[in-house]
């Protein structure tokens, strides 16, 4: 069974599509201050035309005193999104594509993201969120570029601007344009400009949801934002319930490939359009050694590591942290999807509550909110890297903590590998995480060097083929010397048989 067309299936690191949310550089503020609007009052209708201040350079860092202009007829005017469409694209969609992908916006994207995630503010007082398809997120990709932008929305244009005179002030965010003629960049066909606006809003509404409910209505600044691996999890995570809402599915389900994608027609292109990428990212993680990843997407001098083959590490990792975090300690019951009411749980991590935590601080947070569990980060994260090896493929009595119930990533990655997915990395293994293997015997004496970078874990399997011998575990520096004082190594041992 072919779960994705071969015209659909893009090589792995353009499948990433760059989305790295490309969050380009936040503006420096003490507070929102008073807020101007380029489009104040009731919704703009079809038709319309309108002119947007456009910030955004190549490099992808923002220029508040950019006197660039985009302008764009209005193509769909629906209860909660508008879409514009840049006049440099103009012909390229067609308006049944706008009205189909206008509705699944207003119908499926929006009620879920904003149930868990929290309202928008409404900045420019027109009841809508707007979206954006215009040339220039094309161009910030040059030709042959193994990767590409597919949108991304800019905390600048919350700001006032007397604060960042090209702000918007108002919710809106950008997104690649259909271009088959490759007149701006490399092509983009029609089909796939679609596809990518629907998961690119998905994404791109959570960081406007997350920044409105730290620095508009919680009142704080841009310094509340939540820390980046976290943010891009739970935008992830945006994408993920927007396709189960999509069909119909719901939470802890315990899901895997078949479940989805051999429902129907619609769960299959759900799959490859909101579930694909993610569960890729996610398999990246795991198969390129979970201990070398620099997880809390802190890379050398404090930089943070948002492009390239370590941010598919990173996204997965915060993905997987999300994922896990509502199947553990979200509320039982029906929420907006069936199977939890999880949103109260990422409500609590969208705000960071009243004071705006950031990062595992928020996390232990809500945890202690909303199920009423005091865990710190260290026990947490011991359950979910357990989780990683552990899940439905645990022995009897192991703590319940250790499973997903959303997903059965045993059958959900050995179903891919078997899939026409199967013939490349992440998908090209029984399972993308495979510990190191120490044979145990009466007289064994044995060290493995590894490196553990902050919250991540490194895994072994200990195997003896006779009774099972005593055993020692020590962890040393490379040289048996103490660990440095702070240092915090938990090692957690499960007997499989």
């Amino acid at each position: 069974m072919s779960y994705a067309s071969e015209t659909r299936l893009r090589e792995a690191t353009r499948a990433e599509l760059a989305r790295v949310g490309a969050r380009p550089g936040r503006p420096r503020s003490a507070g929102p201050g008073p807020r101007l609007s380029v489009l104040p009052g009731p919704p703009p209708n079809l038709g319309d035309m309108l002119t947007f201040r456009q910030a955004i350079q190549g490099n992808l860092f923002p220029n508040c005193n950019s006197t660039a202009t985009i302008t764009g007829e209005v193509k769909f005017v629906g209860q909660n999104f508008v879409i514009v469409e840049d006049v440099q694209l103009a012909g390229n969609f067609s308006s049944q594509d706008y009205q189909t992908l206008g509705q699944d916006l207003d119908d499926i994207i929006y009620p879920v993201v904003v149930a868990y995630y929290g309202s928008p503010a409404d900045l420019d007082n027109n009841q809508r969120v707007i979206a954006l398809i215009t040339a220039e997120v094309n161009k910030l990709t040059p030709r042959g570029s193994s990767t590409f932008i597919a949108g991304f929305f800019w905390a600048g244009d919350l700001s006032s601007t007397q604060e960042c005179p090209a702000s918007n002030s108002g919710e809106l965010f950008y997104l690649i344009g259909p271009d088959p003629s490759g007149t701006f960049s490399d092509a983009v066909e029609v089909e796939d400009a679609i596809e990518l606006a629907e998961t690119t809003v998905a994404h791109e509404f959570l960081h406007l949801l997350n920044t409105e409910q730290r620095i508009i209505i919680g009142n704080g600044d841009f310094g509340d934002l939540e820390h980046t691996w976290l943010d891009e999890g739970l935008a992830h995570l945006a994408e993920e319930i927007s396709g189960f809402n999509k069909v119909g599915f719901g939470t802890r389900a315990n899901l895997d490939l078949d479940a989805v994608a051999l429902a129907s027609e619609a769960a299959r292109d759900a799959f490859n359009i909101y579930h694909r990428l993610n569960i890729f990212r996610f398999a990246r993680f795991l198969y390129d050694s979970p201990q070398t990843a620099l997880a809390l997407g802190e890379g050398a001098n404090g930089q943070d590591p948002s492009d390239g083959q370590q941010s598919l590490r990173m996204r997965g990792f915060g993905y997987g942290v999300a994922r896990w975090l509502g199947d553990q300690f979200g509320p039982a019951g029906n929420g907006v999807l069936p199977g939890s009411a999880e949103e109260a749980l990422f409500q609590e991590l969208s705000s960071g509550g009243p004071t705006h935590m950031q990062g595992t601080a928020n996390i232990e947070r809500a945890v202690q909110v909303v199920a009423g569990q005091s865990l710190s980060w260290e026990q947490l994260l011991a359950l979910y890297l357990a989780s990683l090896v552990v899940d439905d493929n645990a022995p009897a009595g192991i703590d319940a903590r250790t499973q997903w119930k959303t997903w059965n990533l045993r059958g959900l990655f050995e179903q891919l590998r078997a899939s026409n997915l199967g013939s490349n990395a992440p998908f090209n293994r029984t399972y993308p995480l495979v510990p190191t293997i120490i044979s145990l015997g009466e007289t064994t004496n044995q060290s493995s060097t590894f490196t553990v970078n902050a919250s991540t874990g490194s895994y072994f399997i200990l195997r003896t083929g006779s009774a099972a011998p005593n055993a020692v575990l020590e962890v040393t520096t490379p040289v048996g010397g103490s660990l440095p004082p702070g240092a915090k190594v938990q090692v957690t041992i499960i007997r499989t048989i």
